[in-house]
């Protein structure tokens, strides 16, 4: 069962906590704001993650605004972008990253939609650059001198410098009343090379509302999923634009289950994606696209909205319902271990040195080795 926030005054804040005794070194208040909108029941009007660039914080609150702070929770900057459209008032998620001295910020909803990036100096901007309506929730990956924003329908890179045009893969999206045609059944497991161009979701579904789930970066490609609650695809396009009489970013692509709302992740050679927000896990060749493993069962974990992360050889599963599951970073599937804390938990966890830190809806968590 699915609800809506209805919008009521927000304080919308940073923390600052102390990584060792789990103190709030300080709080800054960037804004108190009446959000022109609802946002999903699930979420929060402050989805989006913060960036840093060692120097600086950065904090886009959406709608309410993009604020620039220094270590200290002191305000640096602030800007607004204008109020967003969201598709059937879901929330915004989209956030901020960095490309040198550009904080990039990806503005694509039910009306007028860019791509811009703000100096990090004084948060004036340097360039933006014209996206099709209808609302993602995805974040652009920076790749070298390049900002990509994946789609399913038309994925285009940007120049980080000037935010002109360098490759794109796909078609354009279509009108925002135009159906999509439904998902072929078949061709599960099955990779497909593209020549020139290409469809993404060949013959198959396409969401009109754009990807929720983000794209990954590893040795010079860009793998995404396009999945939804009847299965979707993985995507491997090269980074950098491809130059020949036979032009295509396109790698390959494969129609299986893949992920919706969380993100895949790609460790020594092997791309891994959760069946749309559930508990099954799918293992591809990073290379061709050949599946390794689908369907596998996780133990225990049920619906997922975080995506996973990998470190040490493992992928840690974060359930909704505050069960983690740890599986091998193998060819084979090899569940490892599970546990659990009395909390829900949609935030991806973060490794940090050798201690795992957990947002969950009532408290913050640094899991550490006991000593």
């Amino acid at each position: 069962f699915m609800t809506k926030t209805a919008p009521s005054e927000q304080d919308y804040l940073l923390l600052a906590v102390d990584h060792a005794s789990g103190e709030i070194a300080w709080t800054s208040k960037a804004i108190t704001h009446t959000p022109h909108e609802g946002t999903h029941g699930d979420g929060s009007f402050a989805t989006p993650t913060l960036v840093t660039d060692g120097e600086r914080l950065f904090a886009s609150f959406g709608s309410a605004g993009i604020f620039a702070y220094d270590l200290e929770g002191e305000l640096l900057w602030q800007t607004d972008l204008g109020d967003m459209q969201v598709q059937g008032q879901f929330g915004e998620g989209s956030s901020p990253v960095l490309a040198g001295d550009k904080l990039i910020l990806l503005w694509q909803h039910n009306g007028e939609s860019f791509l811009t990036a703000l100096n990090t100096s004084d948060g004036k901007p340097a360039w933006r650059a014209a996206r099709p309506e209808g609302t993602s929730w995805t974040t652009p990956t920076v790749a070298g001198e390049l900002v990509i924003v994946p789609s399913a329908a038309q994925t285009v890179a940007y120049s980080a410098k000037d935010g002109s045009v360098v490759w794109t893969y796909g078609e354009a999206s279509p009108p925002a009343n135009t159906e999509q045609p439904e998902r072929r059944e078949g061709g599960q497991g099955r990779p497909e090379r593209g020549g020139r161009g290409g469809r993404a979701g060949r013959g198959g579904f396409q969401s009109r509302s754009g990807l929720k789930g983000s794209a990954v970066l590893a040795d010079g490609m860009v793998y995404f999923s396009t999945g939804g609650r009847r299965g979707g695809e993985f995507v491997a396009l090269h980074a950098q634009k491809v130059e020949g009489e036979e032009e295509t970013q396109l790698a390959w692509r494969t129609e299986t289950d893949a992920p919706d709302v969380p993100s895949p992740v790609v460790v020594n050679g092997t791309l891994f994606g959760l069946k749309s927000n559930g508990g099954q896990l799918t293992a591809l060749d990073v290379k061709s696209g050949e599946v390794r493993y689908a369907g596998e069962r996780l133990e225990a974990l049920g619906n997922a909205y975080a995506s996973p992360v990998a470190t040490a050889g493992h992928l840690i599963f974060s359930g909704r319902d505050g069960v983690f599951e740890v599986v091998a970073a193998t060819e084979e599937f090899q569940s490892i271990h599970v546990n659990s804390l009395e909390d829900r938990f949609d935030a991806s966890p973060a490794v940090l040195g050798d201690t795992l830190i957990l947002r969950g809806h009532k408290s913050l968590y640094c899991i550490a080795k006991d000593e």
